[in-house]
């Protein structure tokens, strides 16, 4: 049988034990605990395993409703049921405030013990209800959180099936494509073998032909190695053949709706250790971030749509880093937006156009990779994104 405790605080010894006998004698679940002061009650209260309160109204330094406003001003104990007790009728205007600070309930003195007994076992209902609410509470909390994990997960993988489908269409699309491409610039350089001596307009026509041709065989690589699984693994890279990766699938996205790039990106930055098919996905999703940010900004052409990529070492009390910038000179983020873009799901786009897990992984892969992503932003003043990777300084990353 499980032992409820009543806490009674009274500065009387008398009454105190007047209710200890009734509760002894007719509640056998019971147990009673008391206290002689508010504030004993309270530091007893806060000790735990306390299921409801009888607590007298006149006492000398804090009365009982000035301890149950304290009681309900505590989160550990505002919970607990309090009956208090007058030693004579009680007034409409002391129940009012009695009830105002918390109370549950009123007994007046001399008291019905039968009436006693049945306001604390109700007292005791209303405890054991409401702990069982709260249970309740804290598991549905958690199973929502389990339910948000699952969806999260299976977002996850389709997302991993749509990649690895990409994977394999793209092999067969390069495929395709390169036979005829490689077609294309053998077919100039005869051009230029065959026609081109004497004739500069021609050869310099042919070896354009060539050098576009080159560059769709470097797109379709890219797109690929995009694509594929990587296996994991981190290795040796350098953030300019990253950078220009990346932006290689993104420049017709910057071309489409008129924005100036600008890259300062250089070829002898330290090296970063890293899953480089990941890194460039982040750095894909900052620029596309940056292009929407712009087009809301200057629907038509504007001389002021640009995107800045920058790259630098820096070094602070958290040690050396890599740090590759992406600035814009859009719209800006909203205070109450910035707390939350990094959550999952959360976006400000219409439900068709984004699913809000663009920003939340990529934090989760800067943060596997042991760097920071971080933004600077006002509305109405642009944004930068921060993503910092730690330079490898071991022997071959120097």
């Amino acid at each position: 049988m499980e032992i409820s405790t009543i806490l009674v605080v009274d500065d009387k010894p008398r009454n105190v034990h007047v209710i200890d006998q009734v509760i002894a004698a007719h509640l056998p679940d019971c147990r009673m605990v008391s206290a002689g002061s508010a504030q004993e009650g309270l530091e007893r209260l806060r000790k735990g395993d306390i299921d409801g309160v009888l607590l007298d109204v006149q006492m000398p330094d804090v009365d009982g409703i000035e301890m149950c406003r304290r009681m309900k001003a505590d989160p550990s104990i505002a919970h607990l049921p309090v009956i208090l007790i007058t030693g004579h009728e009680a007034s409409a205007q002391l129940k009012t405030e009695g009830l105002d600070a918390g109370a549950d309930d009123f007994l007046t003195r001399p008291m019905d013990y039968s009436e006693l007994m049945a306001k604390i076992r109700v007292m005791l209902r209303i405890k054991h209800s409401e702990d069982q609410l709260r249970d309740t509470n804290v598991y549905l909390k958690a199973l929502i959180a389990d339910i948000t994990e699952s969806k999260k997960m299976e977002i996850r993988l389709r997302q991993s099936q749509k990649l690895e489908s990409m994977g394999t269409l793209a092999g067969g699309v390069a495929h395709e494509i390169n036979n005829p491409v490689n077609g294309i610039m053998n077919y100039a350089q005869l051009i230029i073998d065959k026609f081109g001596e004497g004739n500069a307009t021609l050869s310099e026509f042919a070896g354009e032909i060539i050098k576009e041709s080159e560059r769709v065989v470097a797109i379709v690589h890219d797109l690929l190695s995009f694509s594929r699984e990587e296996g994991q693994a981190y290795s040796l890279a350098r953030l300019c053949d990253i950078v220009e990766s990346a932006l290689s699938l993104t420049r017709s996205l910057i071309r489409r709706d008129q924005i100036t790039l600008h890259v300062d990106v250089s070829e002898d930055l330290p090296l970063i250790r890293c899953r480089k098919q990941q890194i460039r996905q982040v750095l894909m999703n900052l620029v596309t971030n940056a292009c929407d940010a712009l087009e809301v900004r200057y629907p038509n052409y504007s001389a002021d749509a640009v995107i800045n990529v920058t790259a630098r070492p820096i070094r602070d009390d958290e040690g050396e880093w890599m740090r590759l910038t992406v600035e814009d000179h859009g719209c800006g983020i909203e205070p109450e937006v910035k707390e939350r873009m990094f959550d999952p799901f959360f976006t400000t786009k219409p439900k068709d156009e984004g699913t809000g897990l663009g920003l939340s992984v990529s934090h989760g892969i800067v943060t596997e990779h042991e760097g920071r992503l971080r933004v600077e932003s006002e509305p109405g003043d642009g944004t930068r994104f921060h993503l910092d990777l730690p330079v490898d300084r071991s022997e071959g990353g120097v």
